[in-house]
């Protein structure tokens, strides 16, 4: 299809902008942009998840990257422990095996703790 035509197609009732000039004004296109949320005191529909602030979530990604990156870290750790103590004691794939198994445990632990896995009931 050539492009003069393509440019023909969809343009009736629009102006230059590519917008429905009888659709709505400037105002109200302003006022539907704000959304649901603009209304703070009002109850609205959208799921809760939806109304949690940018701060929060920032705090909660950050906490969450940080534990992911420090599990892995834990993980290497005790498996580079497990072969160091097995060059020194030429067991090869035995202390490999339970520094990977105690890295990958205790990583584990952490990461619950840490994005709240490990809650306990207040009455307990």
């Amino acid at each position: 299809m050539p492009f003069a035509m393509m440019e023909d197609m969809g343009t009736e009732g629009t102006d230059e902008r590519g917008a429905r000039g009888d659709a709505e004004s400037d105002a109200e296109r302003a006022a539907g942009e704000r959304g649901p949320r603009a209304e703070r005191g009002a109850a609205s529909s959208e799921p809760r998840w939806m109304s949690v602030s940018e701060e929060v979530v920032r705090a909660n990604t950050s906490r969450g990257a940080g534990a992911g990156i420090q599990f892995g870290a834990v993980i290497v750790v005790f498996t580079l422990a497990g072969v160091w103590a097995d060059r020194r004691f030429d067991t090869l794939p035995l202390f490999l095996l339970i520094g990977l198994a105690l890295g990958f445990g205790g990583g584990l632990f952490h990461l619950m703790r840490t994005l709240g896995g490990g809650r306990r009931d207040a009455g307990s």
